[in-house]
């Protein structure tokens, strides 16, 4: 007997656009299709999510491969692929090509510890392996279980995930219903059905949900026995199954689809924000649209909302049951029917909960990788997919409006660089066009093993869009925006107080401000491709010294350490000679919590830490832009409207420069030298500080602005020795 595609969707509670897609990636057995319609089995069950494995060449690919076919083949990109051409790793075996049986060798060589060094400049989209994600529960001793899982090395596959997962699943059922369980292996009573079905098959039904209604073998409850057999504690409120299945699954498959859970103290403080902002949470309703196993549903709960206003969905299969049983675990009286009715099996991109919600709140993933037929599906739906790679945390927020209701709220975790970097600014243009400014916390890296910066957004939808009154927390400090701002370059900088934002207008409203933007050359450093075969410490025949970005100091160059031979040829990248061997120059470090510029009038080389800029903004002096860029005005501007550790050319072609006569240049120059010609023993330091005031002054600031940029600034380095 067969199902519709509709009627199976509803038993199964998925979404009926997700199954649809499972039908047709042959990822449920037993379908057909008859007249248009999709026909399933009626014991139809989900797939797990679909297994990352290095990428098999099939027998009908071409004999003969090109090397844009060899990066699809490898999982690699096209970039790396040239790369290892360029310094000898590969070399295509057929006249210009890659031969079906040499790129088969490379996959069994990438797929085994052989290769260490293909393995090591791989895509991160290739990371295999399991880690423990620290932090995400506060209970020591289930922290305690969790690395000794790991360390055990009993879970082989998502099978023994599973089984795993069960039997601590009744264990927290029973501690949850205050009932001393007789022993810590409870599947295989389970599974025989004594005892643990008597006057619980509400959740006997979750658990079978769990095993997708299969028996595990005898060998396979042997094997794993010693897990079986310790125990998990119950914590009310924290979601001790997530942090197993997180930390014991495939770290590569949590990468490719962006999974990164949400530790419990950030769940809190979201919802913190969100009732500060909103007030009384408890009449409202709330979907998480990617809810994991359930952790922000749990902090909802724990906060005192009503189970019947959650709702929640997840791609994630093993995860949707895990939340549905941790629901459970804190609502005893949860009906099964409506546990699954609420948290469902589904993509919410394409197919998300109709109802609409007011606060949609969670952690969507970020960075995931989507296959072309899948993100073209995503471009013609979402105006935040037409770049070159859509981001899917920026797609899922311009989702969430849509399931909002007309002035829902928005609250997710997302990753700071959604506020600044230049390929989200369709998502910024489109959060201004519509959204109110509830709240911002800026987090840091805030994920272990991550290193992203992230940030707690709050969007309340709204037909007269305003930042005033958002509540902003960053490093320590915390304020309320009280006066409209404008954004240039639609860049959400957000952590700037009502102080700095007058500094930054100051400086802003020049009307003497010249621009790097169309006056200047700029150039990357050498980049090699091979380091270790390029460089060597010391001076061999036929070298020069080559300078890296620790080597620039502010208005000075220290003495490399490194030398290089000048074949631009040889190298994977490299900019036009006359650049690294013009007359003068400034070099600047490319990594920099504030700008580091350096002149340079010996043609010296320098590898990509340390890139080149030329000024040639008409009237105004090499040394004399130095000085500017050099500057705490230039530092707080830059750190203030872009939050960038990377100077970026984008970011210094918009900071404006004070147009001065030339009589004050010279005065700035001059100060210029005698800090490039100090001696150790000068106070540079004091000299560096008389220049930085009158570069204060040359951009109209007051003491109090000038004060107010020097505390924003403190306690970053000065890199003048």
């Amino acid at each position: 007997m067969h199902l519709t595609l509709a009627a199976a969707a509803a038993k199964l509670h998925l979404a009926a656009g997700t199954l649809e897609k499972f039908c047709e990636e042959g990822r449920i057995p037993g379908v057909r299709r008859e007249g248009g319609t999709w026909l399933l089995p009626k014991d139809a069950k989900l797939p797990d999510p679909a297994p990352q494995k290095w990428p098999q060449v099939p027998d009908e690919l071409p004999l003969l491969l090109l090397p844009e076919d060899v990066s699809c083949a490898l999982g690699v990109s096209r970039a790396t692929v040239r790369n290892w051409i360029r310094s000898g790793r590969i070399a295509p075996d057929v006249g210009g090509y890659f031969s079906r049986a040499y790129v088969k060798r490379l996959i069994e060589s990438l797929s085994s510890d052989e290769s260490a060094k293909l393995k090591a400049r791989r895509n991160k989209s290739a990371v295999r392996g399991r880690e423990l994600f620290d932090g995400y529960i506060s209970d020591a001793h289930n922290r305690a279980l969790g690395v000794e899982l790991l360390a055990s090395g009993l879970v082989r596959d998502d099978e023994d995930l599973k089984v795993l997962l069960a039997n601590f699943a009744l264990q927290l059922y029973f501690q949850s219903r205050g009932a001393a369980a007789w022993k810590n292996n409870l599947l295989a009573d389970f599974i025989a059905d004594v005892s643990v079905g008597d006057g619980h098959e509400s959740f006997r039904r979750l658990v079978v949900d769990l095993l997708d209604g299969t028996v595990p073998d005898e060998a396979r409850i042997g094997r794993l026995l010693p897990a079986l057999t310790r125990r998990l504690n119950w914590v009310r409120g924290e979601d001790a199954l997530g942090f197993l299945y997180l930390s014991l699954r495939d770290l590569g498959l949590r990468k490719s689809t962006g999974t990164y859970y949400t530790p419990e103290r950030i769940v809190r403080r979201l919802i913190e924000n969100l009732r500060d902002a909103e007030g009384d949470l408890s009449e409202k309703t709330f979907c998480d649209p990617c809810c994991g196993s359930g952790n922000f549903l749990l902090g909802l709960l724990t906060a005192g909302v009503d189970r019947k206003l959650i709702y929640g969905q997840d791609v994630d299969a093993t995860s949707v049951r895990l939340a549905r049983i941790n629901v459970a675990l804190m609502e005893k009286d949860a009906p099964t029917e409506e546990l699954c009715a609420h948290f469902t099996v589904g993509d919410s991109l394409l197919d998300a909960p109709l109802m609409p919600f007011d606060v949609v709140l969670g952690n969507p993933p970020w960075g995931a990788a989507f296959t072309k037929p899948y993100a073209d599906e995503l471009r013609w739906r979402f105006r935040t997919a037409r770049g070159a790679r859509p981001e899917s945390s920026a797609l899922m927020v311009e989702k969430a409006f849509s399931m909002l209701t007309p002035q829902g709220t928005v609250a997710f975790v997302l990753p700071e660089s959604i506020l600044t970097v230049s390929s989200h600014a369709a998502l910024r243009r489109l959060v201004l066009e519509r959204c109110d400014f509830r709240f911002a916390a800026y987090l840091g890296e805030a994920f272990p093993g991550v290193q992203c910066p992230s940030v707690i957004l709050g969007l309340r939808l709204s037909a007269v869009p305003t930042v005033v009154g958002c509540r902003v927390s960053t490093g320590g400090r915390a304020f309320v925006i009280g006066e409209p701002r404008t954004f240039p370059e639609d860049v959400l900088a957000l952590d700037v107080s009502e102080e700095e934002a007058r500094c930054l207008a100051a400086m802003e409203r020049m009307e003497n401000a010249a621009h790097l933007k169309g006056h200047a050359k700029f150039a990357l450093g050498i980049v090699t491709g091979d380091n270790k075969a390029h460089l060597s410490a010391e001076k061999l025949p036929g070298m020069e010294p080559v300078l890296k970005g620790g080597d620039i100091r502010r208005f000075g160059i220290g003495t490399p350490k490194n030398f290089i031979r000048f074949t631009p040829d040889a190298f994977q990248q490299v900019a036009p000679t006359a650049m690294y061997r013009a007359e003068e120059k400034l070099l600047y470090r490319f990594i920099s919590e504030v700008p580091v510029f350096a002149y340079d009038d010996g043609r010296r080389l320098s590898l990509n830490s340390a890139n080149i800029l030329i000024p040639e903004i008409p009237g105004l002096r090499m040394k004399y832009v130095l000085a500017i860029l050099n500057s705490s005005a230039a530092a707080f501007w830059l750190a203030k409207r872009f939050r960038s550790v990377k100077m970026l050319r984008l970011h210094l072609e918009a900071l404006p420069i004070p147009v001065v006569p030339d009589e004050v240049q010279e005065q700035i120059v001059r100060e210029v030298e005698r800090i490039m010609s100090a001696d150790r023993g000068e106070d540079v330091e004091a000299l560096y500080g008389a220049l930085d005031a009158e570069v204060m002054r040359l951009y109209g600031l007051t003491d109090v602005e000038a004060e107010t940029i020097r505390t924003a600034l403190r306690g970053k380095p000065s890199f003048l020795r």
